[in-house]
């Protein structure tokens, strides 16, 4: 359905009351980003989803304490404003970060938590792969920034 509204001129107009009523932040990002992802296959340039409809769902993200990056958390970092962009990207980069401490024992008694250079390096890797084509959205370089 989502597919047949994009480019119609009601289709402003409908996410911005719908929009509110979202609760699967997750489905949302990733149906908008499969109907543009087919709208530029299609070379219709027409049927893309205004920037300040993912601006909203970035807003109402959850931080993710599971898994980190997941596939949406790219997709809402390639359909923001620049600015949102980065400050969402220094989030999930901190949900990785703290995704990659754990803690090691195998009797189960309690140690000190350890972090998982390797387990941080893939993620930051896979993240930085599902942005690379936007330059201004560099993981590597938010590490050493404060």
């Amino acid at each position: 359905m989502l597919k047949s509204l994009v480019g119609q001129p009601i289709l402003p107009s409908l996410l911005e009351n719908a929009i509110v009523a979202v609760t699967n932040i997750e489905n949302t990002a990733l149906a908008f980003s499969q109907v543009e992802a087919e709208a530029k296959e299609k070379e219709e340039q027409d049927k893309s989803i205004p920037i300040n409809f993912g601006e909203q769902l970035l807003m109402k993200a959850p931080e993710e304490k599971e898994d980190c990056p997941k596939k949406y958390q790219i997709e809402l970092l390639k359909h923001t404003s620049e600015e949102s962009a980065k400050r969402y990207l220094r989030d999930v980069i901190t949900s990785i970060y703290s995704l990659s401490y754990g803690y090691i024992s195998k009797s189960g008694a309690s140690n000190p938590k350890i972090f998982d250079a390797p387990k941080f390096h893939n993620k930051i890797t896979r993240l930085q792969e599902g942005i690379e084509e936007h330059p201004y959205l560099n993981p590597i370089e938010l590490l050493f920034m404060r």
